[in-house]
C-alpha cells in the first residue's frame, strides 16, 4: 500500500516511520523546506545581532517519552545528540527561573521559590 502522508514535523515523521514498519510506502509532503516543523532552528536578527532560536524545544524535553522512542528507534542516542541542561527560563525584563540539583517536580518548586522578578 502507498501512502500519502501531509506534515514532516515530529508526529508526521514519527507517523511515516510506523506506516514503513508495518509494510507501506510512504510519501511525505511538507510546505516547509526541511522536516521539523515547528521543531527547527531559526536565525533572527535582533537590532543588528544574529540569534539562533531552537523554536519547539518543548517537543523534545525529557518528559516526552514516546520521541525519546521514536530516536531509539532511528538509532539516534538522546543522550549523546541532545545538550540537557538544568530547566532555566531567563527574560530581558529581569524575570529568572533555575531549577537545579533536584528531581522532579522539587526542582520546579525550587526555581519558584527561588525565582528573581517575579511579583
Amino acid at each position: 500500500m502507498r501512502v500519502a502522508l501531509v506534515g514532516a514535523g515530529w508526529s508526521g515523521l514519527a507517523c511515516a516511520l510506523t506506516l514503513a514498519e508495518v509494510g507501506c510506502e510512504v510519501d511525505v509532503l511538507a510546505a516547509a523546506p526541511r522536516p521539523g516543523g515547528r521543531a527547527e532552528r531559526l536565525v533572527l536578527d535582533l537590532g543588528g545581532r544574529r540569534c539562533l532560536l531552537d523554536n519547539g524545544q518543548h517537543v523534545l524535553i525529557g518528559a516526552y517519552t514516546e520521541t525519546l522512542r521514536l530516536l531509539s528507534k532511528l538509532g539516534i542516542d538522546a543522550q549523546r545528540a541532545f545538550l540537557r541542561l538544568p530547566f532555566t527560563l531567563r527574560y530581558p525584563d529581569g524575570v529568572a527561573l533555575a531549577g537545579r540539583g533536584r528531581r522532579a517536580p522539587w526542582h520546579l518548586t525550587a526555581a519558584v521559590l527561588t525565582a528573581r522578578g517575579l511579583p
